[in-house]
């Protein structure tokens, strides 16, 4: 029930929230991880199915936060002490934090750190993402607790196939970049389509990456375009066929 499954998530993030509160010193440092992604990639899905295990702390996009709000930048606020109870810290990065001077010193602090593990988010169509992206903007509706609604016909998009084309090449140099700095980090790769459509498997080696006792997790987070691309965007055909195009250049 999901009112239950709201007031059950709520508490496990209450209690892990006081618990750093209590004189209760870590013995052992929980396990440092980070999740990387583009935006639209599953990156606050895999978030929230965390949160859900009680003895995991993920900080989500709070370096972003920082940023607005004019702070420091530092890679540790993902990992401040915790209680002992605690075995994982963590948060979200971008693919952008790297191309940004704002957060370049966290993202060189990572690239320095090899033993933070990194969960690599991945999304097979880019243009799925672009899309979600696009609608999330326009709407300033970033995550949903409710089935998708209907896009009304006035509300569809039309993107550009070039639009789409560099979009699709941003994120390519970007990840690029990315992975050869980090070449030394254990980076393990979350498919959006396998977490979203069947996560145990997923979640059980994400589980077993960070060290923790095996838990059934959980997310409040329901899809927020989950119709076929012929009712969000005008023009689908087109960037359809653009997108065969670059699978085929891609070999």
């Amino acid at each position: 029930m999901p009112g239950l499954q709201y007031l059950h998530t709520q508490w496990i993030l209450k209690r892990k929230g006081l618990a750093r509160w209590l004189p209760l010193p870590q013995h052992v440092p929980p396990t440092r991880f980070v999740i990387l992604g583009a935006p639209r990639t599953g990156t606050t899905l895999l978030h929230t199915y965390l949160n859900s295990h009680p003895q995991i702390y993920s900080y989500g996009e709070v370096m972003r936060k920082q940023a607005q709000a004019g702070e420091d930048i530092r890679l540790g606020t993902l990992f401040q002490p915790q209680p002992k109870r605690i075995l994982a810290t963590g948060g979200k990065l971008f693919y952008s934090y790297g191309e940004s001077f704002i957060f370049q010193p966290a993202m060189d602090a990572l690239i320095a750190d090899p033993s933070i593990v990194v969960f690599h988010c991945v999304r097979s169509e880019t243009l799925r993402s672009l899309v979600s992206l696009m609608l999330a903007e326009r709407s300033g509706v970033w995550n949903n607790r409710k089935p998708g609604q209907p896009i009304a016909e006035a509300d569809r998009l039309t993107i550009p196939p070039t639009d789409y084309m560099k979009y699709h090449a941003q994120l390519s140099q970007q990840w690029q970049s990315l992975q050869a700095a980090l070449t030394h980090h254990t980076i393990h790769e979350v498919a959006y389509e396998d977490l979203a459509i069947q996560p145990e498997p997923v979640l059980n080696q994400v589980q077993a990456a960070l060290y923790v006792p095996q838990r059934n997790l959980f997310t409040l987070l329901q899809r927020q375009t989950p119709q076929p691309l012929s009712e969000l965007v005008v023009n689908w055909e087109e960037l359809l066929e653009t997108q065969l195009m670059i699978q085929n250049l891609q070999g």
